[in-house]
C-alpha cells in the first residue's frame, strides 16, 4: 500500500526551457513532452522512468515556482474536506488524470502546500525499492506549529512519528505509514526567528553533494544553505534553481532512508 508516500514531484516554473538545461545538466535527466489539452506537460526521465514532471506557470498564477510534492491518500476528496475541516484550504479542487489517478491541491493548516493523490488500479504494481541515485529520495515539512501539523497529517494518512533530539535545532520527526515500517519524510518546527512560511522541500539523493552542489551553483543556481553533515544520517544541502524553484541534495549514511 502506498498510503502516506510522497509519489511524484513536479515542477513549478517560469521558464521550462532554463529549468530543462539546469536539471539535464546537473542531474542527467532528460525531458519528454507530453501535449495536453491548452498545455505541454514534461515528463523528467532517467532512462525510461519518469521521476517527475514539470509544467509552465501561467500569469495568473500568483506565486513564485517551486517544487510540488504528491502525497498518496486514500480518498482524495475526503483528504480535501479534511484539510477544511482541520483550518487549511483547497487550491486547486479534487480532479481525474485519465489513467492517472486523482489528485487535488490543499493548503495545510501551517500553509504549506501539497497535493494529494489517488493513483489509478495499476495491473502490475511497481515493487517499493530504495530511491537510486539522482531520483527523489525524502521529503521534509518545516512548520509554523509543528504538533499541529503532526495532527493533521497523521488523520490525513495514518501515519506514526519517531523523534531524534537536534540539539538547538529542536526535535526532528521521521513518519512512517500506517503499518509502522517506512519512513517517507521529516518534519521539523520552524526555528524561532525565522520568518518563512511552512513549506515542504524535496530532496534529491546524489553519490557526492558537495560535488553537485557546486556544480549546481556554476549551472546558475543559488546556494541557500551549504553542505553539512547531520551525525549518523548523511550529508545535504540546499539549493535553488536558476528559476527560483527550492529543492535539496543528500546523501544518506543508510540508502533509502
Amino acid at each position: 500500500m502506498s498510503t502516506g508516500k510522497f509519489v511524484w514531484f513536479e515542477l513549478m516554473t517560469k521558464d521550462v526551457e532554463k529549468a530543462e538545461k539546469f536539471y539535464s545538466r546537473l542531474f542527467g535527466w532528460t525531458v519528454k513532452p507530453f501535449p495536453m489539452e491548452g498545455m505541454v506537460y514534461n515528463i523528467f526521465q532517467i532512462g525510461e522512468k519518469g521521476v517527475g514532471g514539470m509544467m509552465a506557470m501561467t500569469p495568473d498564477m500568483q506565486f513564485p515556482p517551486h517544487w510540488l510534492t504528491y502525497l498518496e491518500v486514500d480518498d482524495v476528496d475526503a483528504a480535501a474536506a479534511l484539510t477544511v475541516k482541520e483550518g487549511g484550504s483547497i487550491a486547486m479542487p479534487p480532479m481525474d488524470i485519465p489513467n492517472v489517478g486523482r489528485f487535488a491541491v490543499v493548503c495545510d493548516p501551517q500553509g504549506a502546500y501539497v497535493a494529494a493523490f489517488k493513483s489509478a488500479p495499476m495491473e502490475n504494481e511497481q515493487p517499493n525499492v530504495p530511491p537510486a541515485d539522482f531520483e527523489f529520495s525524502w521529503n521534509e515539512l518545516q512548520a509554523a506549529d509543528i504538533e499541529k501539523a503532526k495532527s493533521y497529517y497523521s488523520k490525513l494518512v495514518g501515519c506514526t512519528y519517531t523523534d531524534w533530539d537536534m540539539g538547538p535545532m529542536g526535535k526532528y520527526y521521521t513518519w512512517k505509514n500506517r503499518e509502522g515500517k517506512d519512513e517517507y519524510a521529516g518534519m521539523m518546527q520552524i526555528p524561532p526567528g525565522q520568518n518563512y512560511p511552512s513549506h515542504w522541500m524535496a530532496y534529491v539523493g546524489v553519490p557526492n553533494v558537495d560535488a553537485l552542489a557546486d556544480k549546481a551553483v556554476g549551472l546558475g543556481g543559488k546556494m541557500m544553505m551549504p553542505p553539512m553533515d547531520v551525525p549518523d544520517v548523511g550529508r545535504f544541502c540546499l539549493l535553488q534553481d536558476p528559476t527560483g524553484a527550492g529543492f535539496a541534495l543528500c546523501k544518506f549514511v543508510k540508502q533509502g532512508c
